[in-house]
C-alpha cells in the first residue's frame, strides 16, 4: 500500500472502531452482553487491521485533528462501556469462580 492510500484507509479504520465502540456502549446500556461480546470481537479484528497499517506518513493538520477526535471518542465510549460492564463482569466471574477483569482497548497511536 502506498503512503497516499495508507492515510485515508487508516482514518477509515479509526472511524470504524469509533462506530463499533458506540454500538458497544449502546449494547452495554441495554445490558445486551451477548451483543457486546460480538462487537468486542469485531472491534478487536479492526484494531488488528490498524496495527497492520504500515508506511503511514506522519499525520498533520486536519487529518491529525480527525484522528485525535476519533481517538477521544473511542476512549470515551470505551470508558463508559467499562463502567457499565465491569459490575456485570465481576458478578459473572464470581459466579463462575474466575478472576475478574475487563480488557481495555489497546489502540495503536494512543501511547
Amino acid at each position: 500500500m502506498s503512503d497516499a492510500q495508507a492515510t485515508p484507509e487508516l482514518i477509515a479504520l479509526y472511524e470504524e472502531v469509533a462506530l463499533m465502540t458506540s454500538r458497544m456502549l449502546t449494547a452495554a446500556q441495554q445490558r445486551d452482553w451477548d451483543q457486546l461480546s460480538r462487537l468486542e470481537h469485531s472491534c478487536a479484528s479492526c484494531i488488528e487491521r490498524i496495527s497492520g497499517c504500515t508506511n503511514v506518513p506522519r499525520l498533520t493538520g486536519e487529518i491529525r485533528q480527525r484522528k485525535i477526535s476519533l481517538l477521544r471518542r473511542i476512549l470515551d465510549n470505551d470508558r463508559e462501556t467499562r463502567e457499565l460492564s465491569e459490575p456485570w463482569m465481576r458478578n459473572a466471574a464470581h459466579l463462575t469462580g474466575q478472576a475478574s477483569g475487563c480488557s481495555r482497548l489497546d489502540l495503536p497511536g494512543t501511547e
